[in-house]
Formats: structure tokens, C-alpha cells, sequence
């Protein structure tokens, strides 16, 4: 989703040299109408989403850190360390924000995906590497053979409730922030072909998603089922963030893996808030008034990233994961169909290119 969201806004960015909003992704199917009173509506609601989106991830990465304090360290969770937690990680990602792409984001976002990159090898290493290999080849053909169902899987009948607290819930997040990353990865395309814009925002990181799930997923399952550590009891009574850190103190050298996870979990999430409030920022920003590097007024940025940080600290305080849930199903559902619209813009845009050419 966010490939095709950013397909339609490179499109019309640089090709069409439409205006930089999402709103301009649409002329396609509306005509001109988008440029005007019509698309700034749009881009409201699209706003709207996102902030939702990234009130929810907030709010998860504060919960993570927190609990893995708590399970680590002894440090209680509590509303006064989520509102401790909730500061460090706005000062980061706005300071970030505020320094722009080439400065700020690309210094934090490269360490973490060093970091990413060292976890993964880490865990090939140490962990049981052919079981690994064995389950991810079995899982790929599980996930291909049953790909339809369970990807519609709503257990109206069951009443199971892995739909709601997963499937729905994670598609929700996903979709609420799809348009503006779309439009963040097409400022990251100019002169790119669709073909190269593709492999590395769809293929490359579905790659890295795969051996990612096989290594830590499996040697997860390995630890369960064949050495019986008793991590499916963590998760089930403490949560997925303790049995994250048990998962880390198994495996050799937990006195390094685990502070560095730490930092892991604050820049990954610090890296989306970065990469959004610099979005909605430029959003809000007329065309005319951009510079040549493309970056929004430091003011918009530090406005938006203070406040989406500290609606996420309210929500966690007074209504903990089901109030981040309420959030971002509100938010999703018109996002989801921006989405949609997305899709059938990238089509539209692509086929007239073709046609020209010919």
C-alpha cells in the first residue's frame, strides 16, 4: 500500500508537476477540481489519519519501553515514566524533524538500520540457524497456499479474536499512515524509474520482513517447543514486550543485546515520527512559500511533533492499548479508502504514460 501510495504522489510531483499534496495524486480521477477547494479538504482528512496513525505508534513504543524497564530493571510502569518516555522520544524525533532529511533523519535512521542489520546477523549466528532455514521454507509455502484465507480470516462464527487484535488492528495502523508515507517516499524518488522505486520500497523490505520473521520468529519457536524455556508463558502473562526481552536474555550476551534493543525500540519509532511530522508539516505549507530542499517551516514541524506526542501520552495514560485502538479505527477507515483511490490513480497515471509513449 505504501508503494502504490507513493507511485501516484512521485507521479504527479514530478511528472505532472502538480502541487505537492495528496490531494494532487487524485487529478487523475477529479481533474482539476483537486487543486483547489476539494483537494485541501482531501489532505484534511488525510491529516487526520496519519495523526492517528502515529498517535497509535507512539503510544506502543512508549508501552514497550516502559514494560521493558519494568521487566529489566524493576523501574515501575507508570504514568510518570510514560510521561518521561513520551519526552525523550518527542525531543529526538522533533530535534530530528527539525534538522530535515539530509541532516536529521538520515543520521538516526541510518544507525537504526545498522542496528536492525547487526540484530538479524546476531541471531543467524547464535541461534538455531538450519531449524531457522527448515520452518521459514515450510512457513513461506503455509503462507502462499493459504494467502486468501487468511488474509480474510473474521471468525464470525468462532468468535476468535486474533482478527481484532491483529489482523484488523495492524492493517488500521497501516493504513492510516499509507498516503503519507506514500508522499514522504516519492520526495525520496526524484529521479528514480518505477521499476527501481518499486524493488526498494516493495520487494526489498518484504525480503527483509521474511528472514526477519524466520530468524527471530523461529528461533522464538525453537526455544518453546525444543528447549522449553517457557516464552509462550511470558507472553501470555506478561506481554509481547517482556517476552521480547526474554527472548534476548536466552539467547548469549543479553548484557549488550538488551540496552541496545532499547535503543532500537526509541529510534525506530523516533525514525516514523521523524519521517511524518516532516510530512504534515510540508502539507501544511503552501507550494510557494517551499524551499529547493523541499523542507517545511522548523515552527510546523515542532507544532505538529509536540502535539501528536503528547495526544499519544494522553491516550496511554487515560485509556491505555484500547484507547490507541478506538484511535486509529477511527482514523483508518477514511485512509483505507484514500488508499483505494491511490491504487486506481497509479493505474490510471501509468497507463496514460504507456499510451504516450507509444
Amino acid at each position: 500500500m505504501y508503494t502504490v501510495c507513493g507511485i501516484s504522489c512521485a507521479y504527479a510531483f514530478y511528472n505532472m508537476k502538480a502541487p505537492r499534496t495528496i490531494s494532487s495524486a487524485f487529478i487523475p480521477i477529479f481533474g482539476e477540481r483537486m487543486k483547489g477547494f476539494w483537494g485541501q479538504i482531501l489532505d484534511a482528512f488525510i491529516i487526520f489519519s496519519l495523526a492517528g496513525g502515529i498517535v497509535t505508534s507512539l503510544g506502543e513504543g512508549v508501552l514497550q519501553v516502559a514494560s521493558g524497564l519494568d521487566s529489566q530493571f524493576g523501574v515501575p510502569s507508570t504514568r510518570v515514566s510514560w510521561g518521561i518516555i513520551s519526552l525523550l522520544m518527542i525531543a529526538i524525533y522533533t530535534a530530528s524533524s527539525c534538522a530535515g532529511i539530509k541532516r536529521g533523519m538520515r543520521f538516526i535512521s541510518d544507525i537504526n538500520g545498522k542496528l536492525f542489520f547487526v540484530f538479524l546477523g546476531f541471531v543467524f549466528i547464535v541461534g538455531p540457524t538450519i531449524f531457522n532455514i527448515n520452518l521459514g521454507l515450510e512457513a513461506l509455502a503455509n503462507y502462499i497456499e493459504s494467502f486468501f484465507s487468511r488474509h480474510l480470516f473474521l471468525a464470525p462464527i468462532s468468535g476468535d479474536n486474533f482478527p481484532r487484535i491483529w489482523t484488523l488492528f495492524f492493517f488500521a495502523i497501516w493504513y492510516a499512515w499509507a498516503p503519507v508515507t506514500g508522499m514522504f517516499l516519492a520526495r525520496m524518488a526524484y529521479g528514480r524509474t518505477v521499476r527501481q522505486f518499486a524493488v526498494m520500497n516493495l520487494l526489498l523490505p518484504s525480503a527483509f520482513g521474511m528472514v526477519w520473521f524466520t530468524l527471530f520468529g523461529g528461533t522464538a519457536i525453537h526455544m518453546e517447543v525444543v528447549e522449553n524455556l517457557g516464552i509462550a508463558k511470558i507472553l501470555s502473562e506478561k506481554g509481547v514486550e517482556a517476552a521480547m526481552f526474554a527472548f534476548l536474555n536466552f539467547l548469549p550476551l543479553a548484557k549488550i543485546t538488551v540496552p541496545a534493543f532499547f535503543v532500537v525500540i526509541v529510534l525506530s519509532f523516533c525514525t516514523t515520527a521523524d519521517a511524518m511530522t516532516s510530512t504534515v508539516a510540508m502539507m501544511c505549507t503552501t507550494s510557494d512559500a517551499m524551499k529547493g530542499d523541499d523542507e517545511a517551516p522548523v515552527m510546523l514541524k515542532l507544532g505538529w511533533g509536540v502535539v501528536m506526542g503528547l495526544i499519544a501520552w494522553i491516550v496511554i495514560t487515560f485509556a491505555k492499548i484500547d484507547g490507541l485502538r478506538a484511535i486509529v479505527s477511527l482514523a483508518a477507515a477514511p485512509a483505507a479508502l484514500v488508499v483505494v483511490l491511490q491504487a486506481i490513480a497509479s493505474y490510471r497515471m501509468l497507463k496514460n504514460d504507456a499510451s504516450v509513449k507509444r
